[in-house]
């Protein structure tokens, strides 16, 4: 408690020694607690459907929870999202706190599971159906400043906008001025499941890809009401990692999501959205609906139990390949013959020919949505918590059995021997693995996006690696340029992962975040060591190449041997990730 010398002292002091006072006047002690500072008003936004307040955090106006759709229950359940009701006209909307979150499905894919210790997957937040919430941060007196729209990653069954995976996306805003809003949307089975009898009654004439229109349903809403937080809906640029990258791809292939952005960067987004409406439907009704409440209905009473059965049992409805544990090497499942998919997870994103119009290379090639467009990835996306168990069993020698194993009955002898000649010289041997798994995962299926955009687009279109290492191993598990790196590291997100940060890291932190920025605000990063990419020759942009290192360099031309390679052989766009 703070004190202060109260005013008789005073006058005592001038006077009372002055000797025209009692003395004892001057002795009249006392003590006044100092005033308490008034609280700072919290920060209010006048949006389309009222007051909103929110609260201040280290300086950034946040807005938490804000409404956006209508929870999507009963026959709401897997169609298209609808926008929120209004609150009470005249009345304030208090957004604080973290919304509800949608469904976790399993608790994610398996690997996800080694650092639960480091980062909660759903913690304490409440998992809900009204979960169609997002939050705004804005730096103080903000005015016409451009907009990060961030769609968060999780394989599209797990995920939200407090998981811890991804930090503190404020920092952003505290780091550069900016505007950034993050959504939650519907996953798993609420989100994607596909079924003719759903498909009957959706108003698109066709089901799936509910957690698509919550995203669009979100982007729009962002059109109509950013500027009450000083926002520009003229510059919004989407930004995800992983299945958020994923639907930054569908977005690029949808008629419906044209005008509601200006800018993309996907952080290794799967580039395989292929999957046609009628082979999505027979796969979740053989490998989704037997899971569910509802498995064995009549058709008569198949959507009625759809309605109606609890949420958590439906979106728990996954194949257990989204959670077993990733113990075994490699992390791809390798089909043995050429018409089989390349990872063991279910499909969930897919072309359903309305909410996404059409393949992704076929709508990068004609442009479709021809924005500003970064595609990244990180040299070594698939080093992971299995880690540990790959490095106990293998070695040089069980290279050759293993593509033996996945690819001589499919591809012959001498496919087999170019395969070896292209990974069996790293070292240690198990990075071999890793860039085989990143190539055909991964980095072959962005190389070839990134090529059709540069073909179809105007706008400029980079294709980036980061090959930049943690100084130390992250939360004991990662010492390469891991599925992550890069946004934790431009977020600034060390404390989730009990990660010390050493110099170069910080270094890399502001150098990537500073490119994203530049992104944001000029839509081209030439001027930063970035090449463009063209029609017939993919320039690769190297970020780093070393431990912390942050230059750019530009390997024309990067990757044309060893992806042609595999596209020859038939190991095409249905070996990349999905999800």
């Amino acid at each position: 408690m703070a004190f202060r010398w109260t005013s008789a002292i005073v006058v005592a002091i001038l006077t009372g020694w002055g000797g025209s006072w009692p003395l004892a006047l001057g002795f009249r002690w006392g003590f006044e607690e100092e005033p308490t500072p008034r609280p700072r008003a919290p920060p209010t936004a006048e949006v389309a459907c009222g007051t909103l307040k929110g609260s201040w955090e280290k300086g950034v106006a946040a807005f938490r929870g804000i409404p956006y759709g209508k929870a999507p229950l009963g026959q709401r359940r897997f169609k298209p999202s609808e926008p929120a009701a209004c609150w009470e006209s005249g009345s304030v909307l208090e957004v604080a706190k973290n919304g509800p979150i949608c469904f976790q499905g399993k608790g994610g894919p398996g690997r996800f599971r080694s650092f639960e210790q480091f980062v909660g997957l759903a913690g304490d937040e409440v998992e809900s159906e009204d979960c169609l919430n997002l939050n705004v941060f804005a730096p103080e007196k903000a005015k016409d400043l451009p907009v990060f729209v961030w769609i968060h990653g999780g394989s599209s069954v797990e995920g939200h906008v407090g998981w811890d995976f991804y930090g503190p996306l404020d920092n952003i805003v505290r780091r550069h001025p900016s505007i950034v809003v993050a959504m939650n949307y519907r996953l798993g089975v609420l989100g994607y499941l596909a079924l003719k009898e759903l498909s009957a009654v959706d108003p698109r004439k066709g089901s799936g890809n509910a957690g698509i229109t919550d995203q669009q349903l979100a982007m729009r809403w962002v059109q109509e009401n950013i500027h009450a937080f000083g926002g520009d809906p003229n510059r919004v640029t989407l930004i995800g990692q992983s299945s958020g990258g994923t639907g930054i791809h569908a977005h690029l292939a949808s008629h419906s999501s044209r005008g509601l952005f200006h800018g993309a960067i996907s952080m290794s987004g799967s580039p395989n959205i292929t999957m046609d409406r009628a082979t999505k439907e027979a796969q979740d009704r053989a490998m989704l609906l037997p899971h569910t409440p509802c498995a064995g209905m009549s058709e008569s009473k198949l959507l009625d139990c759809l309605y109606t059965a609890d949420a958590a049992e439906l979106d728990g409805a996954l194949p257990t390949s989204y959670s077993e544990p990733e113990t075994d090497a490699p992390v791809l499942d390798y089909p043995t013959n050429k018409d089989g998919l390349g990872s063991r997870m279910h499909c969930l994103v897919f072309v359903d020919g309305e909410t996404i119009t059409m393949p992704l290379l076929d709508a990068l090639r004609m442009g479709l949505n021809d924005v500003p467009l970064l595609l990244q990835s990180t040299q070594a996306e698939l080093d992971s918590p299995n880690k540990a168990a790959l490095w106990d069993v293998w070695s040089r020698k069980d290279f050759g059995p293993f593509l033996h194993k996945n690819f001589d009955k499919a591809y012959g002898a001498e496919a087999v021997e170019k395969i070896r000649k292209f990974y069996d010289k790293y070292e240690p041997p198990q990075y071999g693995i890793f860039a085989l798994d990143s190539d055909t995962a991964f980095a072959c299926g962005l190389r070839r996006c990134a090529m059709a955009a540069g073909e179809g687009f105007r706008s400029p279109v980079y294709w980036s690696t980061v090959t930049s290492m943690p100084e130390s191993t992250v939360a004991f598990m990662w010492e390469l340029p891991f599925h992550g790196w890069d946004i934790i590291a431009a977020v600034g997100n060390w404390d989730s992962f009990g990660y010390t940060p050493g110099e170069k890291d910080l270094a890399f932190s502001e150098r990537i975040l500073g490119d994203w920025y530049q992104f944001l605000t000029q839509g081209d990063i030439t001027d930063r060591g970035y090449a463009p990419v063209q029609a017939t020759k993919a320039s690769e942009n190297v970020i780093g190449n070393d431990v912390g290192e942050t230059k750019t360099s530009v390997r024309p031309n990067h990757k044309h041997d060893v992806c042609e390679f595999w596209e020859s052989i038939g190991v095409d766009q249905r070996w990349w990730m999905i999800n």
